[in-house]
């Protein structure tokens, strides 16, 4: 073979080599949109299902006021906007009982878990947010509850 074969024989390969690279690398890429393209989709599903349950929460809310109203038990709720890359909304609660006065947080993060909060300790509980009814929030609302009265 001559050198100028020889060049040309390296040449091809070189070029089916960077050929077969751009391709992997065409590949990552749109895997890397397809997942995120996944993943921004399951947060929409997330912050809708989360804006559905406020209402869910707010039937609990009156619920329970009612059938503890012996206790004096009173809860505010304000849904929030959560922080992008991490949570989807924030449900902060206040609540008033017989005893004392407290604070209840629902954290609900991207992965879909709801943590809740009570008086800023560490998560007492957690449920999936997509699992979610009004008989779970009107179980963690007497959880809540039973720190108050």
């Amino acid at each position: 073979m001559s050198s100028s074969d020889e060049r040309i024989k390296q040449i091809l390969e070189r070029k089916q080599q960077e050929a077969i690279a751009a391709a992997a690398a065409a590949r990552t890429k749109a895997n890397a949109i397809e997942k995120n393209k996944a993943e921004q989709e399951k947060i929409a599903q997330l912050h809708e299902k989360w804006t559905k349950d406020t209402y869910l929460i707010a039937a609990a809310i009156k619920s329970l006021q009612e059938k503890l109203s012996s206790e004096n038990v009173q809860f505010s709720f304000q849904a929030e906007a959560g922080n992008p890359g991490s949570t989807v909304g924030i449900g902060k609660f206040n609540g008033r009982g017989s005893k004392r006065s407290g604070t209840m947080a629902l954290n609900v993060f991207e992965t879909g878990l709801v943590s809740v909060y009570i008086d800023q300790n560490p998560a007492t509980r957690s449920f999936r947010l997509m699992d979610a009814d009004q008989e779970t929030y009107a179980d963690v609302l007497l959880d809540f509850a039973e720190q108050l009265i």
